[in-house]
């Protein structure tokens, strides 16, 4: 009789042990997997926030339309600078 529920606890223990692998193994893959995809969602943020910084800086540059004048030594330059006071 011992002996009989000594094999049925060990097979129902060998049973509880291949789940708790089993699970144990899923979990930490889904947490791997989770991990990367938010790092790669970060870096994708980080590159797009950097890309519009520098899209802002060149379009700040390009509509700063009193400096371009006036440190420029073309016509419309030489006329703003003596004509009017835009430059001064």
């Amino acid at each position: 009789m011992d002996e009989v529920l000594a094999r049925k606890v060990s097979k129902q223990l060998r049973i509880l042990n291949f789940f708790l692998i089993l699970f144990s193994t899923v979990f930490l893959t889904l947490l791997i997997i989770v991990g990367l995809v938010t790092y790669r969602a970060v870096t994708e943020v980080k590159e797009a926030q950097r890309s519009l910084d520098s899209l802002q800086t060149k379009a700040e540059d390009s509509l700063d339309l009193r400096s371009n004048l006036c440190d420029s030594t073309g016509t419309v330059s030489t006329l703003l600078k003596n004509q009017s006071d835009v430059c001064n």
